[in-house]
């Protein structure tokens, strides 16, 4: 919510609205572990009860005596964590920003459903009662301004980075303030259809961008399939993997996983100071499920899953059958390697990979995760 604070009144949604909301008018969509970003320069200001933040003499912002309260009508469950997070490298008020951080969730996909809902922002200062309050009360099962002192959405909305969306001070029509969200993941859909007959492996997506929701399809012989096997294999490297799926299952997926320049520099490093040797690379795909694996000629070697963002190795357990073959299993499949020799690793528990697409997702990282925010610009 982007708030150029004005006065007056009048209905919070219009007519028409941009395509990027959902059915429900008074819905915007928005995905887990996405991030509102209040500037403290629109929280306080001219025009408003408190005009200003606190600061010290020499002007440096005093993030534990600027105080921001929200009432949650729902979704207070789904907040990860808020508060004043340094974006800038001074220390002055244009260097903060309030930072409210919804949590990760892979399998929560929109319904049309105002999951998150915000009733009131209070923002004030240390030593002064004054209060700048932004709020609603329901009106015809709609929310409404109510107070003298309002918040204008400016809701011009762009394309983001990684999928983001962020608002731009641009603003559609009269006094409009968006508060309620659809949580999730846009839905792809899934259709079970064989491939090859009597197998039950089914065709592989070939676009992504939300969840996966599987759904029954047909086998070669035009007969009901509730469920069958993803084979998403890396042939050449010979990394077999498995992903068992049924109808109703949910789950994220991704092609390609690339390293970030810093992940790639972190993982040679980490097999160079160990001489070891890179045998073999898994990137095909990311997938927010179990998976089977099967790698021929391994016996000895050492698989790890890597975090794309981080570089951070995780060592994932192995079985050598007394054919050669080496098996694993794991809760989500990502970037893999391989190797001859043992890396530095986190520790993780047994049988599971790190999740190789987030990156910071909490009020600490936020500093580095503001070119992905979701929302930013104003207040949100």
């Amino acid at each position: 919510m982007a708030m150029a604070v004005t006065v007056g009144g009048g209905d919070p949604y219009a007519a028409t609205v941009p395509s990027s909301f959902s059915k429900d008018t008074t819905l915007f969509d928005i995905t887990p572990g996405s991030q509102l970003v209040f500037e403290a320069t629109e929280l306080y200001k001219a025009g408003l009860k408190v005009t200003a933040p606190y600061t010290d003499k020499d002007g440096n912002f005093i993030p534990e005596k600027n105080f921001v309260e929200f009432a949650f009508a729902a979704g207070a469950d789904l907040i990860a964590s808020k508060g004043w997070v340094k974006t800038g490298a001074g220390t002055g008020v244009a260097d903060y920003k309030y930072v409210v951080t919804l949590k990760k969730d892979d399998n929560k996909l929109l319904d049309n459903k105002a999951d998150l809902v915000i009733n009131s922002i209070t923002a004030s200062v240390y030593g002064n009662s004054a209060k700048n309050e932004w709020k609603y009360v329901n009106s015809n099962g709609e929310y409404a301004h109510q107070g003298a002192v309002i918040g204008e959405m400016l809701t011009k909305i762009e394309s983001g980075v990684a999928g983001g969306l962020a608002f731009s001070k641009g603003p559609i029509t009269g006094t409009q303030w968006l508060s309620k969200f659809d949580v999730g993941y846009a839905p792809n859909y899934l259709e079970l259809i064989e491939t090859e007959p009597k197998t039950t492996l089914v065709a592989v997506p070939t676009s992504f961008g939300g969840k996966m929701v599987v759904k029954a399809g047909l086998d070669k012989d035009g007969k009901t399939m509730t469920k069958g096997i993803l084979d998403l294999s890396d042939t050449t490297d010979k990394i077999y993997v498995n992903v068992e799926v049924k109808h109703g299952d949910t789950f994220f997926m991704a092609g390609t996983q690339t390293l970030s320049t810093a992940a790639n520099a972190k993982l040679n490093r980490n097999i160079a100071d160990n001489g070891a040797k890179l045998k073999a690379v898994y990137d095909n795909y990311y997938v927010s499920t179990a998976a089977a694996i099967s790698i021929d000629n391994a016996a000895g070697y050492k698989l790890y899953a890597v975090d794309t963002v981080t570089g951070d190795a995780t060592l994932i357990p192995t079985t050598t059958d007394a054919k050669g073959i080496t098996t694993a299993k794991v809760n989500t499949l990502g970037y893999m390697v391989l190797v001859d020799g043992t890396l530095t690793a986190t520790a993780a528990p047994a049988g599971t990979t790190t999740n190789p697409g987030t990156g910071a997702n909490d009020v600490v990282g936020v500093a580095a995760a503001l070119a992905v925010v979701a929302l930013v610009s104003g207040a949100a």
